[in-house]
């Protein structure tokens, strides 16, 4: 299974916790993303720059941490309306409350782009924007967190189509 992670950037440490445990849970790349409703916003290049490089070290140290090989690559930070705009071959998995689907209920053929929003959740235009491109899935009757949505979505396809036993 190969999950490209697309996640809404968040407040503190709560960034870190969320790329450490994908790394361990096997993202092969993770976007850092920015949405209308984004707590964040970082308009300096530098700061974003220093971000990055953070970034890849927590991914670097998850790496140590379960003995895996190879790095996953983090991306610059995107607009979530720029990133939706792409062709996607792998499926598309938008997380949301307001989705209709339940991820043990999505097929895959191996190749997965995660997108989990922000804090704030997504605005209503991003999510018509992404329902012609993605499946809306939601996790259940609980709202998770911005660091807990993406560790129980990759354990659930890592379980599914994974090598998570």
């Amino acid at each position: 299974l190969k999950v490209h992670l697309v996640l809404g950037i968040s407040k503190g440490d709560r960034m870190d916790y969320a790329i450490q445990k994908s790394v361990e849970l096997g993202v092969v790349e993770i976007t850092p993303m920015f949405s209308t409703y984004s707590d964040v916003k970082i308009k300096d290049k530098s700061r974003i720059k220093k971000k990055h490089h953070h970034w890849e070290r927590i991914a670097r140290s998850a790496c140590e941490q379960c003995g895996r090989l190879g790095i996953p690559s983090i991306n610059d930070p995107v607009e979530f309306t720029d990133f939706v705009k792409n062709e996607f071959t792998d499926i598309c998995i938008l997380l949301d409350p307001s989705g209709d689907r339940k991820l043990n209920r999505i097929s895959c053929n191996g190749n997965v782009c995660l997108i989990v929003g922000p804090e704030g959740g997504f605005a209503p235009p991003e999510l018509e924007m992404a329902r012609k491109k993605a499946h809306l899935v939601n996790l259940g009757p609980r709202i998770l967190r911005v660091e807990t949505a993406p560790v129980v979505a990759l354990a659930i396809l890592q379980s599914k189509f994974g090598d998570l036993a």
